[in-house]
């Protein structure tokens, strides 16, 4: 199954039929892999963890490199079914699922089509990593990196002493 995920070039040519039996079949391999996510936390665990990540780093390339939209959006839907508490450090300790995750959050619509499936597995997934993840943890820097890029929060500075004209706000600062 993770082989036919990333399957993108046609053993045979330049074919039409051989081009939509490859992306059928991606489809069909990235299902599946979703269809095997939604399973016990035992099995969860298991997938993440098989041949050091291999699933993760399937689903990670298919999310952030297809050109199919039905297999970003499957490629998400299986992350999301994989995002528990246990498995959430093994996630977040990949920059490039990470970043799949940002991006995908941060995309804006294309051609006029929402993107809402695959940004709300995304976003369904950040919240199993934010509250599974915490700040002792060593993989928490890349959980904080992933946060301030999605939802940046200025700090206000407080104003000073010597600013007599109430009528001005106060300064907005960088989030560091």
């Amino acid at each position: 199954l993770a082989k036919f995920a990333v399957q993108r070039q046609q053993p045979f040519g330049k074919s039409r039929t051989i081009q939509a039996i490859v992306l059928q079949t991606r489809r069909h391999a990235v299902g599946a892999i979703r269809n095997l996510a939604a399973a016990p936390r035992r099995t969860k665990i298991l997938l993440c963890r098989f041949d050091l990540g291999r699933i993760l780093g399937v689903l990670t390339d298919a999310a952030l490199n297809d050109d199919d939209g039905n297999v970003k959006d499957l490629a998400f839907a299986s992350i999301h079914n994989l995002a528990i508490q246990d498995t959430a450090e093994l996630m977040v300790e990949r920059p490039c699922l990470v970043m799949a995750l940002k991006n995908q959050l941060l995309q804006e619509e294309e051609n006029g089509a929402p993107s809402e499936d695959p940004k709300s597995h995304a976003s369904s997934t950040l919240l199993v990593l934010e509250r599974s993840i915490t700040p002792d943890m060593d993989a928490y820097h890349h959980l904080r990196n992933l946060l301030e890029a999605v939802n940046p929060s200025p700090v206000i500075a407080p104003a000073s002493a010597s600013d007599t004209d109430s009528s001005i706000e106060p300064k907005t600062i960088a989030a560091v």
